[in-house]
């Protein structure tokens, strides 16, 4: 039984572990093949409606551009609900992991951490300022997180990309207009054209300041997080700062073990070799003493 001071490693299993891989990669093409069917059904019925009903799409396309309209969306959906659905399982699972290491190596710190997540007034002001004083952004932790919340860290987190869910739908309607306005045939085709560029143009700008401005409100008074995700990043931090100065201890010791180590070989290679200068030295001597006792002896 290994004791909380010990300096064994806070995490012992990997966060990623390979016996789960099965299991997980189920469930994602599960979900996956769900998503695929649910895309299918309105791109098939839509590829077929207008197919049976529009005279411009049957000349329009061909057998292989309307077999793609048919396959394409599914295969979008399932490609992004199953790698959703992975990352989800996955941090899950990390999660997971990670408390039943704190659990079994710390349990009285995992007790201060749920007793920390009871929400009052007290302790969301305690959280924001560790939050900010470790992560050195500010932050807005909220006991219940609402739609709008999430909607909000949406739109600052992905402006460019909200901007183009809207803008691309807003330029379409604005086309669909100038193109079935009541004095359509008093107008030219390019006439048309450059009032659906200059009416896009004005509302895609509008879009983009709003959500620009959202954004920089967002930077300078912060995302909005639960009270749960903001302990579990405290929490991770912590844990990730203590294991790297575990590691650099560990390395340390090494580095100072392989000195040591290098330093007796150098001493034992010095003494080796003064040994062997003085077996040497002992040698001649010994051959230069024998011909003179043999000249003696003649």
């Amino acid at each position: 039984m290994t004791s909380p001071e010990s300096s064994e490693p806070v995490l012992s299993r990997s966060l990623n572990p390979a016996s789960s891989a099965n299991s997980v990669i189920s469930a994602a093409i599960f979900e996956g093949a769900k998503s695929a069917l649910m895309a299918a059904v309105p791109s098939g019925g839509l590829v077929y409606y207008f197919h049976k009903n529009t005279e411009f799409f049957r000349k329009s396309t061909g057998p292989s551009s309307r077999t793609a309209l048919v396959i394409m969306p599914p295969l979008f959906m399932f490609a992004l609900t199953s790698e959703l659905e992975i990352i989800r399982l996955k941090r899950k699972e990390a999660r997971d992991i990670q408390l039943a290491e704190e659990r079994r190596i710390n349990p009285n710190k995992v007790m201060d951490e749920k007793k920390a997540a009871v929400v009052t007034a007290e302790s969301v002001r305690e959280l924001n300022d560790a939050y900010t004083r470790n992560f050195g952004s500010p932050i807005r932790i909220k006991a219940t997180m609402g739609i709008h919340h999430h909607v909000s860290n949406i739109v600052a987190g992905h402006p460019f990309k909200v901007l183009g869910l809207l803008a691309v739908p807003t330029v379409a309607y604005i086309a669909k207009e100038q193109m079935t306005a009541k004095n359509k045939d008093a107008l030219k085709f390019s006439q048309k054209v450059m009032h659906t560029r200059v009416y896009g143009q004005f509302g895609t700008l509008m879009l983009l300041g709003v959500f620009m401005s959202w954004k920089m409100y967002h930077d300078k008074y912060g995302d909005f997080m639960s009270v749960e995700d903001a302990v579990w990043e405290l929490s991770a931090s912590a844990r990730n700062e203590r294991e790297f100065r575990e590691k650099i201890d560990r390395e340390f010791i090494k580095m100072k073990e392989k000195g040591v180590a290098s330093r007796q070989r150098r001493a034992r290679e010095i003494k080796e070799k003064e040994m062997k200068k003085k077996s040497v030295a002992a040698a001649a001597a010994a051959d230069g003493t024998k011909p003179a006792a043999g000249s003696q002896k003649r």
